[in-house]
């Protein structure tokens, strides 16, 4: 078996000999959902941002060119948490929000593969090892 590291406290292996000089597969799957899960929090802030922002209405008790202004602003930095809402939650589908769905899934149980890979590699190389010093001694 091969050493494992608890940097960031991913317990993927250090050493994947046979296989590759490095993780073929590197990566934070929680973090990766930990990811998606903020975007979409931040999604339905700025979505609610901007209905309410929409909502204002300054004319009723503002009416000059201040006013106006003031109305103008509001309606582009709605229209821009509208945006940004949009694009965080697109960010959460991508990413996924749990291990099992989306790019962290896919990250998740690719990990999950070449685990296994290495796993029969090390075991291959132990059998060979086994078999050649029975064969020279």
């Amino acid at each position: 078996m091969g050493k494992y590291t608890g940097d960031a406290g991913s317990g993927r292996p250090v050493d994947w000999s046979p296989l590759d000089d490095s993780d073929p597969v590197p990566g934070d799957p929680d973090g990766v959902a930990d990811l998606g899960t903020w975007c979409g929090n931040l999604s339905e802030l700025l979505a609610t941002a901007s209905n309410q922002l929409g909502g204002v209405c300054v004319d009723q008790f503002w009416k000059s060119g201040a006013g106006e202004n003031f109305a103008d602003l509001l309606a582009s930095v709605a229209a821009r948490c509208k945006q940004a809402a949009f694009r965080f939650g697109e960010a959460r589908t991508v990413y996924g929000t749990s291990t099992t769905d989306r790019y962290a899934g896919l990250l998740s149980s690719q990990q999950a593969e070449a685990s296994k890979a290495l796993d029969k590699a090390q075991s291959a190389r132990s059998e060979i090892q086994t078999l050649l010093s029975q064969r020279a001694g």
